[in-house]
């Protein structure tokens, strides 16, 4: 019942709750993102003397993952805030656009090193970016599955 004053009116209230099923998100939109973020990991299979293939890898791999991000804004609806979806995409961008600054200042300063020691500082990086995308992996399961 509502009441205004001295008057009673009958009301009826109403409930909706919509829930996106997030199957579609996991292996159309979060699955492409994984797996461009461990491609990048790839040029570091390339002998680190060559910053002329590590680098169009890495900026390849970079404008696949800035371009996804894109398809997949025309695809969701817009809001004022950022998505956990965003949230791990741009986290994506962010690993691979430290990967391709790495190998940038690697190639243009390899040359002081000598060769056994820049062979070691390549494979600890390595390490290091790896770590990092197994640990953004990990944060963002825990985040989602609690």
């Amino acid at each position: 019942e509502y009441s205004f004053g001295k008057r009673e009116y009958p009301t009826i209230n109403l409930t909706c709750q919509a829930f996106r099923l997030p199957g579609y998100f996991y292996w159309n939109a979060l699955l492409p993102i994984f797996l461009i973020l461990f491609a990048a990991l790839g040029p570091f299979v390339i002998d680190f003397k060559s910053a002329s293939n590590r680098l169009p890898s890495t900026a390849t791999m970079l404008l696949s993952s800035v371009s996804f991000k894109s398809a997949l804004n025309r695809l969701l609806p817009t809001v004022s805030y950022l998505t956990s979806l965003d949230k791990y995409s741009l986290s994506s961008i962010v690993i691979i656009s430290f990967l391709f600054i790495y190998h940038s200042f690697f190639a243009a300063f390899s040359h002081f090193l000598n060769e056994t020691l820049a062979y070691l500082l390549d494979k600890l990086a390595f390490l290091v970016f790896f770590g990092l995308v197994i640990g953004v992996q990990f944060v963002y399961g825990t985040w989602l599955l609690s």
